[in-house]
């Protein structure tokens, strides 16, 4: 008779038993195993694909940047348009907006050497909620002045300046430039770069000592149409030159207005000037051959540059007297000798003595005739 030995072998048993959980932890583990494997080529294949389309996208940029350079060698300047149009739309968002409209950027010119006009001038545009830039402006100990005086492509110091618009010969009182005015003209120049630069569409220029009217942002945007801020031509503005609107008390937009000035003004203390215009003075402005203000009637009278001016003026000078009392001296950063008690002539007297020291010729005839009329209406 045969008999099952594990039915009576214990130990037997257990090490059958024993077998079997090791063949099942085996399968186990190989499964494990195989388990990792497959993970691990998964993972390879996600990073070969990231490979893969990072040096697609690196390819791409290679190809559009050479295309790129070659529409510059042929001549198609696309892709530079569309930058320059993606960095302009950020400049104009980035403006600070004027109350006047169409208008984008606001220059002042003035001296290191005069930092009470720089104060008053910030007063001014303060009340009017104004935000301007303020231009360090060049004198005759500049390096740029220094470097250029000499050179003949810059300044034509052998033509002897006529402040005259006549074409042809005439007997006009003839002078050479002086250095003040060819440091002035210089200032103007570099703010012309400056509106082409930031692709302004109209921009303020002013000197350092004006005085503006109470409404002084209502007037222009009642009084300019929209014909002429949107016009394409070269134009200017002059907002003053004229002695018109004593102590600016005229202040009602409705008695203002925009006339045609076809010879221009003899001011450069504030104007309105478009990006055509900025480009045209810079077109014709080397070599300088007389003063700026000079210069910009010469072109305006040659009918390439349009212009108008205010009636009656929007402004107050300092320098000068006009619309106001005569503050600072205009060639200098002294101001003028305060006024005396004494009898009007004598004080005259005195006054036209200190414009001989201080003042060129032309503003000692100006002020004669002008004081000499205010004497003959209080008798």
């Amino acid at each position: 008779m045969s008999v099952n030995r594990t039915q009576h072998d214990p130990s037997l048993f257990r090490s059958l038993l024993q077998q079997k959980i090791n063949e099942f932890k085996g399968m186990k583990k190989h499964e494990d195993l195989h388990s990792v494997s497959i993970k691990e080529n998964h993972k390879k294949k996600e990073e070969k694909q990231e490979k893969q389309e990072k040096q697609k996208k690196m390819s791409d940029t290679l190809l559009n940047d050479k295309n790129k350079l070659n529409d510059k060698g042929k001549g198609n300047d696309k892709g530079k348009e569309n930058d320059k149009g993606k960095e302009n739309d950020k400049k104009i968002e980035s403006r600070i907006q004027q109350p006047i409209k169409f208008l984008d950027d606001i220059y002042c010119i003035n001296l290191e050497a005069c930092p009470e006009r720089r104060d008053h001038m910030k007063k001014q545009f303060r009340k009017h909620h104004l935000h301007p830039t303020f231009f360090d402006a060049i004198h005759p100990r500049h390096k740029e002045y220094k470097v250029k005086y000499r050179n003949p492509k810059w300044i034509d110091q052998t033509w002897e300046n006529k402040r005259c618009y006549c074409t042809r010969p005439c007997e006009h009182r003839t002078r050479k430039l002086r250095p003040t005015e060819i440091a002035i003209s210089f200032s103007h120049y570099h703010i012309y770069q400056k509106i082409l630069k930031h692709d302004d569409r109209w921009g303020l220029v002013c000197e350092d000592d004006l005085v503006f009217v109470k409404n002084f942002s209502e007037i222009l945007n009642q009084v300019i149409p929209n014909d002429v801020w949107t016009s394409e031509e070269p134009v200017i503005i002059f907002l003053g030159g004229d002695n018109d609107n004593m102590e600016l008390k005229i202040t009602d937009p409705e008695y203002f207005s925009l006339i045609d000035c076809p010879k221009g003004t003899y001011s450069n203390y504030c104007y309105l000037v478009n990006k055509p215009a900025a480009k045209k003075f810079m077109k014709h402005f080397f070599p300088i051959n007389r003063p700026e203000d000079s210069f910009k009637r010469y072109l305006i009278s040659n009918e390439k540059i349009k212009a108008y001016k205010f009636l009656p003026t929007v402004i107050g000078e300092l320098s000068t007297g006009k619309n106001m009392k005569a503050k600072y001296n205009r060639l200098s950063k002294f101001k003028s000798p305060p006024k005396s008690k004494n009898s009007d002539e004598e004080y005259q007297k005195k006054y036209l003595n200190d414009l001989i020291i201080k003042r060129p010729r032309r503003l000692i005839t100006y002020n004669k005739t002008r004081q000499m009329k205010i004497i003959k209406e209080k008798k």
